[in-house]
């Protein structure tokens, strides 16, 4: 936006504060360098949430007092005088917020800012005045919020006078623009509840805020006498040449309606489409739009403003075109995910459902068939897909993933090398088969084992003592003993291939997490898919193993105990262990039985040698038996152990997969809501090429693209599924042990199917849709104004294709004939090619841009902008951008652009258009005129108030005085001047009819009594007794309502009279009471003058107690109502013309000379053609 006009920005009140805080989150860095931010509100918690959107300051306008005590405080004294009187309002806490009562709000201001607690804002101010400009002696400042409530419209009409005075003072600076942008009550009725009360509330209120502003400008403008509105901070005077200086509160005041000019409203009406309009005019002021035209611009209104200075009504619209990009690649992300569900995911466990209800129909015929088991299926499907034959992209991508790239070598039976197919799975299973021998034979058990072969038949039989047999048992024994102790880590070597451990999840220990018999380490890098495919072919394979080893264990471990069982002397009775033989062999020898026994066996051993020979034998049989065992019985246990937990983990897999069905009616909810999301526009947003088809298309789109690979999850994104699963894997293991088997459903349910749809969106939808903002960029990145265009073009084949009815673009599928059309289309289109609906579509945008405000009148000039990026804008031969090409393009109809703003703070995807019209006077708002609801339930209030007397009616004025005439005059010139003749009429009535009024004295003061009453009562001047003069009771009129309305009802009532009365009213008119009572004035208001006959001669001689302006305001009120008069007692034009000429003469003919010479009274007078 780069913005570098200082501009302070002013939230009062929760909707101005909402507003301010959302628009200031979306400005970048720089825009805030040069705009300041503050948010004034009652309630603490908003304030807190406004600080965390990034305002600047925030300013809790309440504090913990009680209204009374604030009012009882020295330093408040004055507040008494405009404060309403209330018993139930003097207790109610400033905490509690304005209420919609606007002289809380106004209350609540001026305490802060005795209390000093508006330091932020002069350090907002601060922070502008720091800041490096173009625009050193000028400040724009935005006030913000609506004039319905309490809080905001309390504060809109001093905030303006304390800014331009605190503003001035703190930086110097000469030219302090002040806008206003109001929401006003039609927008705010909604949230009401419906609520007679409220209603009435918001209205009366709104009608009061526009009152007064208007009182202070024509305070400031008109040539009348001062109005008396005062308020805090209001500074008036007159230069040297009486020229006015008195201040405005607002150079223009911007008033968001719920209807704009051509009497629309924005969607359905509801409160948050203003909120987010308001948001988007405040954001158009703040960008370039705003600052390259603010000179301009405000020249332009300048313009537009009458001499009175009276025209500072504005209005605008701000719609934005929007190509949503990210919703769009998040549409296609989901589709994605859909999809994958569908085709790929789903794909083997509906293949095994097939063949399960195949088999369940094949065994009704046979009896004796085997049904495929889940296991089986799911393997053989995936090899199937996965063959080159088969041509499945998806699956041989997957297949891919076990690929190590190359083959290993193998001797067949002929002796002959092939190469065979070696992949990660197989090597896994090597690997696991080479860690579970390595771990069954420790080093401490493979040296017993050497040390077993340590002894020989020499030693044997050449021993010195008896005892080697024995140390030889002992070794073997040894060995055995280790093999045993050792079985004590087959669970921690299970652990370490697939470990269950909550502590560690998945990784094992550090030291295996990177090995190739981890098992996480094999699936962490593989599809979910082929993951689930790898434990089944391992479970398999695992399987196999366990049957081939198991006998092997069987009958190893039958031979644990074979040294020690073995019969070495087969002559003797019973089991002769070896030690026993061994020493009896001994005790032969050395009683020299060894010669004789030599000799006996002449070509054979002798018994030593034979004993030691069959000892070495069974000792090397035990060492093979135990060996086997420990390698044997190893591997049972650690398969037995893995298969258990593989088991879980397939069925942690399953169960995840099988709640992909759940998953997939998520993402399917998702999808239509994202097809719908674009479609409602009431938002000040057009969005392109975004409704339910285009969508689809734009899919379709993508999956055509080279670019685009559907099958592929990055590294990343298998490593965090596999964590994130494996996670629930281990919390699922860990709590099913010892379960039953109901409880282990539950937790099925409670672990694994609660999590699987978050465990889907968080590792798998996540990354998909990174993958499609990135890989489809290409594709689906084509700015704002192209996004049009292709919405257009595929709307002209559609229609090309069914001339006879226009398709409906909502919700039907993609015709390929017609995608292929589409994308053939936008590589060979041209601008001209779509001219004339481009220009319809830009058209409706204008319409929609229309500013929100309701005028009388045609209105006058308007502005419109465009913001647009350059980078989607053509380039001119300089390379630059082309913005009269761009302007010409976006000119539409009888618009034509003010101006095209390039600028790159604007995202490829908006193009924002603002429309605003100026210089609108009060009396052109529809929404305020006298028959506005408005007006009625301000009028309502109002006349609650003045027939109380007392002032015990709240009023919704910030002063309890300010529901009287003499205070604020009427918003449309024309009822004003009719509330003047109404009180100049009051006035002379009051003089001219009889027991109405009477100067009475007391303590030698002249004052005036109103005697048409049940208790006659003096009338005053606001607290004051009126002066006891013809100006004074003049002036009263202003003050006294109720009088003025008792002696017009009267006068009615005689004219009336007379009308029912009169037969010839051309002979009896110059009798009538009140034509009488104008020739005859009366001694109260002649004062005794003989001069004094008629009223006109009451005006002559009191023109210069009266003044001049004033005595000529009489004189016109006086004739236009003897106008009045005689229309309203004849019956037809020339009759009328006739009384009111014979009317008019009959009272000048009694006039005094004096009178009859004068000018002025002359000019009654009829012409001649009258």
């Amino acid at each position: 936006m780069a913005n570098k006009i200082p501009t302070l920005i002013i939230g009062i009140g929760g909707m101005g504060c909402n507003i301010v805080a959302e628009t200031f989150k979306s400005l970048d860095a720089e825009d805030k360098e040069t705009i300041a931010t503050v948010c004034m509100d009652t309630d603490a918690n908003d304030l807190k949430r406004y600080q965390e959107l990034g305002v600047d300051a925030v300013i809790q306008t309440s504090t913990n007092d009680v209204v009374g005590d604030i009012l009882a405080k020295p330093e408040n004294k004055g507040m008494t005088e405009w404060f309403q009187t209330n018993p139930l309002l003097n207790e109610k806490s400033m905490l509690e917020g304005a209420g919609q009562i606007r002289q809380s709000s106004r209350l609540a201001m001026l305490s802060c800012i005795n209390a000093n607690k508006f330091g932020a804002l002069e350090q907002a101010i601060d922070k502008l005045n720091r800041a490096g400009t173009l625009y050193p002696q000028s400040m724009k400042t935005f006030i913000v919020g609506s004039i319905a409530g309490g809080t905001g419209a309390g504060m809109m009409v001093q905030l303006p006078f304390y800014l331009r005075k605190l503003i001035g003072e703190q930086t110097g600076k000469k030219h302090i623009l002040i806008r206003g942008l109001f929401l006003t009550p039609d927008v705010c009725e909604s949230v009401q509840g419906y609520n007679p009360i409220k209603i009435a509330s918001i209205y009366s209120n709104a009608y009061a805020c526009i009152k007064e502003i208007n009182a202070c400008n024509e305070n400031a403008f008109s040539k009348a006498s001062d109005i008396p509105i005062d308020i805090e901070y209001y500074e008036k005077g007159r230069a040297a040449d009486g020229v006015k200086t008195n201040m405005i509160p607002y150079d223009f005041i911007f008033l968001i309606g719920r209807n704009n000019l051509n009497g629309g409203i924005l969607g359905n009406g509801y409160l948050t489409n203003y909120f987010d309009m308001a948001k988007n005019i405040l954001r158009a002021q703040l960008t370039q739009i705003g600052a390259r035209l603010f000179s301009a611009e405000d020249n332009l209104i300048l313009g537009h403003i009458d001499a009175h200075g009276m025209d500072r009504y504005c209005g605008a619209g701000a719609v934005e075109v929007r190509y949503p990009l990210d919703a769009i690649s998040k549409y296609c992300a989901l589709r994605w995910a859909k999809d994958i569900i569908q085709n790929q995911w789903e794909k083997l466990d509906r293949v095994y459902l097939d063949k399960k209800q195949a088999d369940k129909e094949q065994q009704v015929k046979d009896p004796f068939h085997i049904p495929a088991d889940e296991a089986t299926s799911y393997v053989s499907t995936f090899e199937d897909l996965a063959n080159p034959e088969t041509q499945n992209r998806f699956f041989s991508q997957l297949n891919a993933e076990l690929s190590l790239g190359y083959d290993i070598k193998e001797m067949n039976e002929d002796g002959f090398e092939r190469n065979i197919s070696y992949n990660k799975i197989q090597k896994a299973i090597d690997a696991i088969d080479q860690f579970i021998e390595q771990s069954a034979n420790t080093e401490a058990i493979t040296n017993a084992k050497l040390d077993c072969y340590h002894m020989n038949a020499d030693s044997i039989i050449n021993a010195e003592n008896g005892a080697v047999i024995s140390y030889e048992l002992e070794k073997v024994e040894n060995y055995k003993k280790l093999i045993m102790m050792n079985r004590s880590t087959i669970y921690a070597a299970s652990e370490r291939i697939l470990s269950v451990s909550p502590r560690i999840k998945g990784h094992a220990d550090d030291r295996d997490a990177d090995r190739d018999y981890n098992i996480f380490n094999l699936i962490k890098g593989l599809h979910p898919i082929t993951a689930r495919y790898a434990l089944y072919k391992i479970k398999k394979e695992l399987l196999n193993k366990l049957e081939r080893v198991s006998p092997d264990l069987f009958e190893t471990s039958r031979g644990l105990n074979l040294l020690l069982e073995k019969d070495f002397d087969d002559e003797m009775p019973g089991v002769q262990t070896a030690e026993v033989v061994y020493l009896q062999l001994r005790r032969e020898t050395e009683t020299n039985l060894f010669q004789k026994a030599k000799a006996a066996f002449k070509n054979n051993k002798n018994e030593l040698e034979e004993f030691a020979d069959k000892f070495m034998r069974t000792v090397q049989e035990q060492i093979d038996v135990l060996e086997r065992y420990n390698v044997a019985n190893y591997r049972v246990r650690v398969y037995q152990s893995l298969l258990e937990k593989i088991d879980e983990l397939l069925f942690t897999y399953k169960t995840f997969f099988e709640s992909l069905n759940k998953v997939e009616d998520e993402i399917k909810e998702k999808v239509m809501m994202q097809e719908e999301m674009h479609k409602s526009q009431d938002k000040g947003i057009r969005y392109v090429f975004a409704a339910p088809i285009y969508k689809k298309v734009a899919y379709e789109m993508v999956k055509k693209s080279t670019d685009f690979n559907e099958n592929t999850l990055s590294e990343d994104t298998k490593m965090q599924f596999t964590e994130d699963l494996y996670e629930l894997f281990v919390d699922f293991y860990s709590q099913s042990r010892a379960v039953s088997a109901q409880e282990k459903v539950q937790l099925k349910s409670d672990i694994i199917e609660a999590n699987a749809p978050q465990l889907f969106k968080e590792s798998i939808q996540k990354s998909l849709e990174h993958e499609m903002k990135s890989n489809a960029g290409k594709i689906l990145d084509i700015g704002v104004l192209r996004g049009l265009e292709y919405e257009i073009l595929y709307q002209q084949i559609s229609d090309h294709k069914d001339t006879k009815k226009r398709k409906d673009t909502k919700n039907r599928d993609v015709d390929p004939g017609m995608l292929n059309r589409f994308m053939r289309g936008i590589d060979t289109y041209s601008e001209q090619d779509i001219k004339t609906d481009f220009e319809i579509e830009i058209m409706k945008v204008i319409d929609r841009a229309a500013p929100f405000i309701r005028l009388e009148n045609n209105p006058r000039e308007q502005l419109l902008y465009w913001g647009v990026n350059p980078g989607i804008v053509p380039v001119d031969a300089n390379g630059e951008p082309d913005r009269a090409r761009i302007q010409a393009r976006l000119d539409a109809g009888s618009f034509k652009s003010t101006g095209v703003i390039a600028d790159r703070d604007f995202t490829r995807n908006e193009l924002i258009c603002c429309r605003s019209v100026y210089a609108a006077k009060v009396e052109e708002l529809t929404l305020f005129n006298k028959n506005s609801a408005a007006r009625k339930y301000y009028d309502y209030i109002v006349d609650q108030a003045i027939n109380a007397h007392d002032g015990s009616v709240l009023t919704p004025h910030l002063d309890k005085r300010w529901y009287k005439e003499a205070y604020l005059p009427a918003i449309d010139p024309k009822e004003e001047a009719e509330e003047r003749d109404a009180r100049y009429l009051a006035f002379v009535f009051l003089l001219l009819l009889d027991h109405t009024v009477e100067l009475t004295e007391y303590d030698g003061v002249k004052r005036w009594t109103y005697i048409n009453d049940l208790i006659p009562y003096n009338i005053k001047l606001d607290e004051d007794n009126a002066p006891g003069n013809l100006k004074g009771l003049l002036r009263s009129m202003s003050y006294n309502a109720q009088i003025k309305r008792d002696i017009m009802e009267r006068v009615s009532k005689i004219e009336q009279k007379e009308m029912e009365n009169s037969s010839i009213i051309e002979d009896e008119i110059l009798k009538h009471e009140i034509i009488q009572k104008f020739v005859d004035i009366g001694d109260i208001a002649s004062e005794g003058n003989p001069d004094i006959h008629t009223i006109f001669d009451f005006i002559v001689i009191y023109s210069n107690i009266l003044s001049k302006d004033k005595s000529q305001e009489m004189r016109e009120a006086v004739r236009r109502y003897l106008h009045r008069y005689a229309d309203k007692m004849g019956n037809r034009q020339e009759q009328r013309d006739k009384l009111y000429k014979d009317i008019v003469r009959y009272i000048f003919d009694n006039s005094n000379d004096i009178t009859r010479a004068n000018a002025e009274i002359k000019g009654i007078l009829p012409n001649k053609s009258h």
